[in-house]
């Protein structure tokens, strides 16, 4: 066996056999999905989305009239950053809007373990960077909300302790007053009574 092993136990299913090490998309990528004609605007918009081709899962919707478009990135999941950024085109009243392009993982998953899906491609980067630090027989773990947010705890001597930074880290971060700026107060409500602002772990792993 190799001196370092990282283990990877997903918390939906802690009793599971450990898997060896971990992996996980390092970049994404721009896919178009429509034919429509962009205004100056909407290119102007669209030249911003792809600029942060990295950090899926991203969602860029159009109006279909006037020359509106919005677009939202770094989700964990494409369905959140789709609903967001659906629900920030149409509240500049130009009508409905349309999906136009997403953002997603692209390229070989770095790591020769199980590859972690269903995350963001900022939590993604760090459990690249972070899962094989500490010392061996050490717990690490990473939690996440449906905000985007996400908090990491690695090297800690107890499974326990991983968990709790990795879930304080991640309600650290949380900053309902930036979203709160960016939606209708009918958005925000709605996030607020899905639950979204809720951390919950996703992956812990033992070096």
């Amino acid at each position: 066996m190799f001196a370092r092993t990282l283990t990877l136990i997903l918390t939906l299913a802690l009793a599971a056999p450990a898997m060896a090490e971990v992996s996980a998309y390092a970049t994404g990528a721009v896919q178009v999905l429509s034919k429509a004609t962009l205004g100056a605007r909407q290119k102007s918009g669209f030249s911003k989305f792809k600029a942060r081709a990295k950090d899926f899962h991203g969602a860029y919707f159009i109006s279909k009239q006037g020359d509106k478009g919005s677009f939202w990135v770094d989700e964990h999941r494409l369905e959140d950053a789709k609903g967001y950024a659906k629900a920030a085109c149409e509240e500049q009243g130009a009508g409905p809007c349309v999906l136009y392009a997403v953002i997603l993982p692209a390229g070989a998953p770095k790591g020769r373990g199980a590859l972690v899906k269903g995350i963001n491609a900022s939590l993604s980067r760090d459990l690249i960077r972070h899962s094989g630090k500490g010392d061996p027989g050490t717990f690490g773990a990473a939690a996440v909300n449906r905000m985007g947010q996400n908090g990491m705890g690695w090297g800690y001597e107890s499974r326990e302790r991983a968990r709790k930074e990795a879930l304080f880290t991640c309600i650290k971060g949380i900053d309902r007053q930036t979203f709160k700026d960016q939606v209708s107060a009918k958005v925000y409500n709605q996030a607020v009574a899905s639950g979204r602002f809720d951390c919950k772990l996703v992956v812990e792993f033992k070096k």
